[in-house]
């Protein structure tokens, strides 16, 4: 009967303890996470003070030689390898200010890294030098230049990204164009006790915890383009998103 009593305080405190050692965890990859952001930041801001104000390109395919991700000349199809992608980061311009591909990955990412194409964790916004030959579909005009980003310290560049096609492929978008008000089109990826972690212009990175069961279930589901135009979530996302015109 004594063995019984303590098989069942035992479950207790097991059932008690692992949710806090879960959330414990979370919080753990989410202090690595802010630092790799902020590694990041930091990369993107130097290597444009480096350049003349002009900025990185966020693409992830090649399509400019100032991207911060290149895959082998000529084998685009690389990138969808764990060593390709690898590669293709250390080929990228931001790599030589970071010297470490572990800086692009967060430990509380939940992709199976074995399945061969989901290393990178983070994206670039697709609003912050993604196409310098013309305004973006989603972003409009593309800023290309720093000194084109009013308040650096509000603007984010870098999002933890769960693209459900596994790579995460090209820029991370907002549909700013298109919508009234601005909608969500790519899920974020949140693996930090229902926050993500954001990479800004000056160089800082932060935290940030969603409220909105919706952005929840666009990262849960991988959904692509909620028409959300109200929520907290979308609001604070459309105010950090850089709006640059080109006739100004």
């Amino acid at each position: 009967m004594e063995l019984l009593v303590v098989m069942a305080i035992i479950a207790v405190l097991v059932s008690v303890l692992l949710p806090a050692l879960s959330a414990a965890r979370q919080y753990a990859a989410g202090s690595v996470c802010l630092n790799n952001q902020k590694q990041l930041s930091i990369a993107w801001f130097t290597y444009q003070d480096d350049n003349e104000g002009r900025l990185c390109g966020g693409h992830t395919e090649g399509y400019y030689e100032h991207d911060w991700m290149q895959p082998y000349p000529g084998i685009p199809s690389v990138a969808y390898t764990l060593d390709g992608e690898k590669q293709g980061l250390r080929n990228g311009v931001l790599f030589p200010y970071v010297m470490t591909v572990e800086v692009y990955h967060c430990p509380g990412d939940r992709r199976d890294i074995d399945d061969g194409n989901c290393y990178r964790s983070y994206s670039i916004a697709d609003c912050m030098g993604a196409c310098p030959d013309g305004p973006s579909y989603w972003a409009g005009p593309v800023t290309t230049k720093f000194n084109q980003i009013s308040h650096p310290a509000a603007k984010y560049v870098f999002i933890e990204e769960d693209d459900p096609r596994q790579f995460n492929r090209g820029t991370w978008c907002l549909d700013y164009v298109n919508g009234i008000s601005g909608s969500w089109v790519d899920p974020v990826a949140i693996w930090h006790n229902d926050a993500s972690t954001l990479g800004f212009a000056d160089g800082h990175a932060e935290l940030h915890h969603w409220v909105d069961a919706e952005t929840v279930e666009m990262a849960d589901y991988g959904i692509f383009f909620r028409g959300d135009t109200s929520g907290p979530d979308i609001k604070y996302m459309l105010a950090g998103w850089n709006v640059w015109d080109r006739s100004d």
